[in-house]
């Protein structure tokens, strides 16, 4: 997955990704029950995340290991 956020492509695939990411995530915030508040923490830290990865010049493999670490943590806490 990192290698494919190389190169003059990877910035539309990572958006593409990200958006992606933060759209089942809204879903899962919106869906209510217990978890919602996490869910809902989790895709405001999502949203913000493109746009400070190309800001900062992060490396958007590790952004996207990043945001999927914090989906884990969020999962294992909203249950």
């Amino acid at each position: 997955v990192q290698s494919s956020l190389r190169g003059p492509e990877a910035p539309a695939r990572f958006e593409a990704v990200m958006t992606h990411l933060a759209g089942a995530v809204r879903d899962r915030a919106l869906a209510g029950g217990p978890g919602a508040p996490a869910w809902a923490d989790l895709w405001s830290r999502l949203n913000d995340w493109p746009d400070r990865a190309a800001g900062l010049n992060l490396d958007r493999g590790e952004v996207l290991a990043s945001a999927l670490n914090d989906l884990e943590r969020t999962k294992a806490r909203a249950c």
